[in-house]
């Protein structure tokens, strides 16, 4: 029985050879069409071009998306000591754009450092404020993004919340499927982060849940990470207590 390790990476040769040149060939002779077109062409000819060049443009976007999930399953992910302080002021710069476009500030308590899949924790904490800024917004007011993260003695556990209206209960669960994004209509999203993220989360043994905030609004996102048996010499001290707050 061949393995996933091999099967994975032959799929995703195939997608890209057999979908996305042609994908590519689509967008270079729309682009040719466009280039050599009458200057007097009809509007329509335009207006059929552009809607074939962002037809090709977002099913070659999917197709990436679609090779990133299928290689979710196959990171190996590193285990390393993490300063929480510098890890929220790095994810801080790293949505600093997406937060002024949409105004949020960020009000983070965290802890000390702590022995943990390094990279998965930062590429949580990036995709979860993200998604709180886009659409954590309750009319035009600014959204508040709380981020929590707390350690006990076999777990990490994270938890983001927002001021914005949340996500009924009967909706949540097909965040997480792919391309299953619960956006408003109408939007660019193509609803594959929350679906990476999951499985990237569940191959290390965690779990990743979307849940009420206790408000009348907001969502509540809350992640956790086993904590590997050698970390008993990376305990974090209980009183090594910071606050790190981001403006927008």
């Amino acid at each position: 029985m061949r393995t996933r390790e091999i099967i994975v990476p032959e799929l995703i040769h195939a997608l890209a050879v057999d979908i996305g040149e042609p994908l590519s060939d689509v967008v270079n002779r729309a682009m040719s069409l466009a280039r050599h077109a009458p200057w007097d062409a009809d509007p329509r000819y335009w207006a059929e071009l552009g809607r074939l060049e962002a037809s090709a443009a977002r099913s070659q976007a999917m197709l990436d998306s679609l090779c990133r999930y299928l290689l979710a399953d196959a990171l190996e992910e590193s285990v390393d000591t993490v300063d929480l302080e510098l890890l929220m002021h790095d994810v801080l710069h790293a949505t600093r754009a997406i937060r002024r476009r949409h105004p949020a500030h960020v009000e983070a308590t965290v802890s000390g450092s702590v022995f943990t899949y390094g990279a998965l924790l930062r590429s949580a904490l990036t995709e979860l404020i993200t998604n709180a800024a886009r659409w954590g917004r309750s009319d035009d007011d600014a959204t508040t993004i709380s981020v929590r993260l707390l350690t006990s003695d076999g777990t990490v556990s994270l938890e983001v919340t927002d001021t914005g209206p949340g996500i009924p209960p009967d909706r949540r669960e097909a965040a997480f499927a792919l391309f299953g994004s619960v956006a408003p209509a109408g939007n660019d999203t193509l609803g594959v982060g929350l679906a990476v993220l999951r499985r990237r989360v569940e191959a290390v043994g965690g779990s990743l849940r979307l849940l009420a905030a206790g408000g009348k609004t907001g969502l509540r996102v809350s992640l956790s990470l086993p904590r590997p048996a050698s970390e008993q010499a990376h305990q974090t001290s209980p009183d090594q207590r910071s606050s790190v707050g981001g403006a927008a």
